[in-house]
């Protein structure tokens, strides 16, 4: 019996990837996440649409990769600068914000009121409402006719 033919390789349809997962562009890709590009940003960067970005990604586990460490590396990265700035060149601000950050500490600002409270009857608060409106009224007369209000 004749040796079983390797079958060929199937031929891939369709046009080349605008995006290679070459070195150049795996760096590129890195330095960007790094800088905190959003995928929008860093889609027209490497000259392709957001949605390609996206499919290049998905089909690239070296860019994948790339793309997740550069954006872990970022966070790291501004700590690193706030630190610098907050301890060896003392930026109060980047120290501030540092502490509240890290250091669980927060502008807290405390008030203390201090009241008594008294208990009032309804149907004196009713009485002394019903008086208050009845004035009310009377002035309101007084000022139409043109007369001063009663005192």
């Amino acid at each position: 019996m004749p040796a079983a033919k390797p079958k060929a390789e199937p031929k891939r349809t369709g046009r080349k990837p605008k995006l290679n997962d070459d070195e150049q562009t795996i760096r590129h890709l890195k330095t960007l996440a790094q800088c905190m590009a959003t995928t929008r940003e860093a889609a027209a960067s490497l000259g392709v649409s957001e949605p390609t970005f996206f499919a290049f990604l998905k089909r690239s586990e070296k860019a994948k990769d790339a793309w997740e460490l550069g954006k872990l590396a970022a966070p790291v990265s501004v700590r690193a600068a706030l630190f610098k700035r907050g301890v060896k060149e003392g930026n109060v601000t980047a120290l501030i914000w540092l502490s509240k950050q890290h250091c669980g500490m927060t502008d807290k600002v405390e008030q203390t009121v201090d009241a008594t409270v008294e208990h009032v009857d309804r149907s004196e608060l009713k009485t002394k409402a019903m008086e208050l409106q009845e004035k009310f009224w009377t002035e309101q007369k007084g000022k139409r006719r043109g007369r001063a209000p009663a005192q």
